[in-house]
């Protein structure tokens, strides 16, 4: 699944994010390719690249 995250403050303000992700339980994984280029294909963080991986784990109350 595809989303764009487009930064309202600070200093990605007015700038679109494309990312995938992945909700899996309680678990969500979102890989963001930080530079705005192109949407990233796996979910993975690469050096030399401007990909982001987060994996979220929902908090048991």
């Amino acid at each position: 699944m595809a989303l764009d995250v487009i930064g309202t403050e600070g200093p990605n303000k007015g700038k679109t994010i494309p990312a995938i992700f992945d909700l899996a339980g309680d678990t969500l994984k979102i890989c963001y390719d930080l530079s705005g280029q192109a949407r990233p294909t796996e979910f993975k963080s690469s050096p030399g690249t401007q990909q982001f991986l987060a994996t979220y784990q929902r908090e048991k109350k």
